[in-house]
């Protein structure tokens, strides 16, 4: 906890950052290099924090709690979901958001899936009913020719 982990935080942040810029836009290799390092020394001590609250739980849930053939198991969940935080967190931002801010922006989210998903229901039954319409149309232009 002490030394591999800011180790690994700090490595990964230089790696996908590196590869996102390399193989992105970027081709200046030693601006993208130092953009990188400055982006990962300013993430790594808040990401720590993150992570001494997180992993010692886990690991002392996991040891006194779990046992021994399913330990590794409730580890791999829990990676999977820190690797996606890590990853919420790298992802084209520099600076880590707060608990509130995050809701917020979920909220927000939420909010605007639920109107288009309104606004799509809406579109569909409005198409559903210009079709009916224009079947009963076309129906009764037959039935009229039938009459003539």
């Amino acid at each position: 906890q002490s030394f591999g982990a800011p180790f690994y935080i700090y490595n990964y942040y230089i790696v996908t950052n590196f590869l996102q810029r390399v193989l992105g836009e970027h081709k200046d290799w030693k601006k993208v290099g130092a953009e990188t390092i400055n982006k990962a020394n300013d993430m790594l001590f808040p990401t720590m924090m993150h992570h001494w609250r997180v992993w010692p739980v886990v690991h002392t849930f996991n040891f006194y709690y779990v046992p021994l053939h399913h330990r590794v198991l409730v580890q791999n969940l829990v990676l999977v979901g820190w690797s996606g935080y890590l990853s919420h967190l790298n992802h084209e931002s520099t600076e880590l958001q707060t608990p509130k801010v995050e809701v917020e922006a979920t909220l927000r989210r939420i909010e605007t899936q639920r109107v288009q998903r309104r606004l799509s229901i809406r579109r569909d039954e409005t198409t559903q009913l210009r079709s009916i319409s224009a079947s009963s149309q076309g129906g009764q232009a037959k039935l009229l020719n039938v009459k003539k």
